[in-house]
């Protein structure tokens, strides 16, 4: 018999509160692991695979949608909340703003207050106020 740095729990009578609808499978996995340096982790997963191909993850506090078309929404403990796109774009929502990046490097931010900012990959800089006006357009 081999010794394992990874200790597998498995426990039938853990209550797991339905959060799927019918057909969606959900796995919960109940594992403790000895670190390198002697600490040990309880991680509780929870993953749901819907009928259409999402899937659905808990992973310590974090919350993460993977969808069939790639898209991926995650969703820190704080709120902040990350999308990637499958077409290479990105979102970030944070309390201050919401920004969307570009695969040519182009940013576009709107900050909580309305005033939007874009910074596109040649450098330029366009602030708007909360009414679309420029009031900054450095090349």
């Amino acid at each position: 018999m081999e010794t394992s740095d990874t200790l597998m729990l498995f426990a039938q009578d853990l209550p797991v509160e339905p959060e799927s609808p019918p057909n969606a499978s959900q796995h919960e996995d109940t594992e403790i692991k000895q670190e390198e340096e002697g600490g040990v982790q309880h991680p509780k997963d929870k993953e749901i695979v819907f009928p259409d191909g999402t899937v659905w993850r808990l992973n310590d506090g974090r919350e993460e949608t993977v969808f069939p078309d790639g898209t991926i929404v995650s969703v820190e403990r704080n709120g902040d909340k990350t999308i990637v796109l499958s077409n290479g774009q990105r979102e970030i929502h944070t309390a201050q703003f919401k920004r969307r990046e570009y695969p040519d490097g182009t940013t576009k931010t709107v900050y909580h207050d309305g005033h939007q900012e874009t910074k596109d990959a040649s450098g330029r800089v366009k602030v708007r106020d909360e009414a679309g006006n420029i009031i900054l357009d450095r090349k």
